[in-house]
């Protein structure tokens, strides 16, 4: 069923298609930045924290290259990690962005430690908490570490009385499949706006039981669409009944969101980049430390030019797939500009 954020999304994808075609664009609008390797937790669906060299940006390095790549068309930033709010120069990167207009957003397993400004973590454009559990004993299940679901609760509640866009993502698993409809009555309780699950696939033992998490999806979902809280669930329920797909055409995600590993590497995206101990899946596109921006944007063209059944894609999501393939029927239209 075809939504109206999917013909958004679409006329967004069309847009940029036009502007890498015809030339005006140096850059893809988007970038998903890990700022460090550090993380709070030690989630078992993750294997950042098992790394041995942790990496964490250099922040002025960062800016210079934030500053480069807006002159290109860089539009909005995704900080994650690790976790962002581990990194040690948060603050002063929040500043940058806000003094710069440069937009941005966070994903975090959700503990804010105090040395964290509130004022600066509000010019957020949204804060997305991994909440996975409200039960202590569940959540240590699946994020391991010293940080309890209590923890990151009073966390989400902090944040939320200091007039930051905390939205709710949840990592289901068949630990926390029972929960979900706990964790969307949470969400209508602290007045969130928007929540997404993100059923885990990369692991058949971490997998909930088909029958019974389409049971409790349905009934999360109907508690947050009481309440008109958005939510992907429609989308989760499909990954459930049928898994992720592998696309095996071109592709064109790169063209519109780059990642950045802590190590300052550029991958296709955060599959690409992998997470485990012996890192990334394929050799890096580029590094922000010795290659311009104009290099990196001419990289993730000719990986996508060029990109035919990549080891890199294998397990791809959805949420890429879908604009590899609205924007592979663009740019093969020779009408379309």
């Amino acid at each position: 069923m075809r939504t109206k954020y999917d013909e958004y999304r679409e006329r967004k994808i069309a847009f940029y298609v036009e502007g890498i075609r015809s030339g005006r664009r140096r850059f893809p609008p988007s970038l998903q930045i890990a700022l460090t390797d550090s993380c709070f937790n030690r989630c078992i669906m993750c294997g950042h924290w098992k790394r041995a060299d942790k990496h964490t940006l250099d922040p002025q390095r960062l800016k210079v290259f934030q500053i480069h790549a807006v002159l290109g068309g860089l539009e909005t930033i995704c900080y994650s990690g690790g976790d962002p709010l581990a990194y040690p120069h948060i603050n002063e990167m929040m500043e940058f962005n806000a003094h710069n207009d440069i937009k941005f957003g966070l994903i975090t397993a959700g503990y804010c430690p105090g040395s964290i400004d509130m004022g600066l973590l509000a010019k957020a454009e949204w804060i997305r908490v991994s909440l996975d559990s409200l039960d202590d004993a569940t959540y240590n299940c699946i994020r391991g570490g010293d940080i309890t679901a209590s923890m990151v609760c009073d966390s989400v509640i902090a944040m939320a009385n200091n007039s930051c866009n905390v939205q709710l993502g949840i990592t289901l698993t068949k630990h926390n499949c029972e929960e979900l409809p706990k964790l969307a009555r949470f969400a209508v309780h602290t007045g969130r706006s928007s929540v997404s699950v993100w059923p885990v696939r990369n692991s058949p033992d971490l997998c909930a039981p088909t029958k019974y998490a389409v049971e409790k999806l349905f009934e999360a979902r109907r508690i947050l669409d009481n309440y008109g809280i958005n939510n992907n669930f429609e989308d989760a329920l499909g990954i459930v009944m049928s898994g992720e797909e592998v696309y095996s055409g071109r592709c064109y995600a790169p063209l519109f969101q780059l990642f950045i590993g802590a190590d300052g590497n550029v991958f296709p995206c955060c599959i690409a980049a992998g997470d485990a101990c012996n890192g990334a899946k394929g050799d890096a596109l580029a590094n922000i430390s010795s290659d311009s921006v104009y290099g990196i944007m001419l990289a993730a063209y000719n990986f996508s030019n060029n990109f035919v059944r990549h080891p890199y894609c294998q397990g791809c999501t959805r949420r890429l797939q879908t604009i590899s393939m609205v924007a592979s029927k663009l740019w093969d239209n020779k009408h379309f500009i």
